[in-house]
């Protein structure tokens, strides 16, 4: 960063300080004024930082460059992005949490997470190469990840990108594949890569489907791709609130671009079984974990925090789909009878 640069804001509260590694902190000291961290032993630790709070942080940065115009944002969202490319070209030497990366294969979250990361970061910074790398990723998430001829996107490959017939290398993650399409059509929208679109939308489509659970509702959490057991995905049948909420922007999206039935009436499915059973009523915020009869559960599945993420952005997109589509002067007839009211 420019040191004639002035920090993008005066003041960070960090919650969960015991999580981040020096380097995460250096970040963060370079973007504010003041950093408090607060530290609960009672919570997990997890050695340095997990992918994930780089996707984050390049996407919030880039968002709050958009808000403000401040290029402090953006010139450290450029400097995560060059320490995250040096880390994703040596695969395996980094740890990653909530969940490991197996031994000897590569990750979809990875791409899917990081093509949209440099993908938005590339428009923002009018940066060619960052933007090619993030279509590249996508490009894995499409050619590879994805498997037409079994309707499926796996989360383990091997890491010359072929399949393995082992749990993990069996291991499917709806709601993942779900949220990763929708990435897709943003990455890929106004390129020349209308079939990639429209495998994207594919990718919904099929995980819906094979996702939803027939007996009682809900999209599992994780499954095996070829229906065997045992499922590598821990606590695979329960019903976690954010596959919900990633799928219900994706449905609209999907309708943006083939103006197919099946997208809303996925989308009233989805809103119904959502909606009887995760909106905490008076308050505004949904239960976290259910179990596959849709009970609450306090088991800790993956984090032992609710992150405050999936919800306002499935619905800040939605919203933004909607309006896209009005734009159009396109009628959206969603077969949904709505309440007057979400209160208690």
């Amino acid at each position: 960063m420019s040191k004639a640069s002035s920090p993008a804001f005066d003041f960070i509260l960090v919650d969960e300080g015991h999580d981040l590694d020096i380097n995460a902190f250096f970040l963060i000291r370079a973007l504010a004024r003041h950093v408090t961290a607060t530290i609960d032993h009672g919570q997990q630790i997890y050695p340095n930082r997990a992918s994930e709070s780089d996707i984050l942080a390049i996407l919030g940065l880039v968002e709050y460059f958009h808000a403000t115009g401040k290029n402090a944002a953006l010139e450290l969202a450029l400097e995560t992005s060059r320490t995250v490319r040096a880390r994703l070209a040596r695969p395996g030497s980094y740890p990653t949490a909530p969940y490991p990366i197996p031994k000897g294969m590569i990750a979809h979250g990875e791409a899917m997470g990081f093509s949209l990361a440099f993908c938005e970061l590339g428009r923002a910074a009018d940066d060619a190469d960052i933007l090619a790398c993030g279509r590249k990723l996508g490009g894995d998430v499409l050619d590879h990840f994805v498997r037409p001829d079994r309707r499926v996107i796996l989360e383990y490959l091997r890491d010359d990108f072929t399949t393995a017939d082992t749990p993990e290398g069996r291991a499917m993650v709806p709601g993942h594949g779900i949220e990763s399409a929708y990435f897709q059509i943003f990455n890929f929208a106004g390129t020349a890569r209308s079939d990639y679109l429209d495998r994207a939308c594919e990718v919904i489509h099929w995980c819906l489907e094979r996702g939803w659970d027939a007996e009682f509702g809900g999209l599992f959490l994780g499954m095996d791709a070829d229906g065997k057991e045992p499922v590598y995905w821990k606590h695979a049948d329960t019903k976690l609130w954010w596959p919900h909420t990633e799928s219900l922007p994706a449905c609209l999206i999907a309708y943006e671009h083939t103006g197919s039935d099946w997208c809303l009436e996925w989308f009233a499915k989805v809103h119904e079984w959502a909606f009887a059973h995760y909106p905490v009523r008076g308050h505004g915020e949904w239960t976290q974990r259910l179990d596959r009869q849709g009970r609450k559960i306090n088991t800790v599945v993956a984090l032992p925090v609710k992150d405050p993420f999936h919800l306002p952005r499935g619905l800040i997109f939605a919203i933004e789909s909607l309006r896209r589509l009005q734009d159009r002067s396109v009628t959206v007839a969603i077969p949904l009878e709505l309440p007057t009211s979400y209160g208690a």
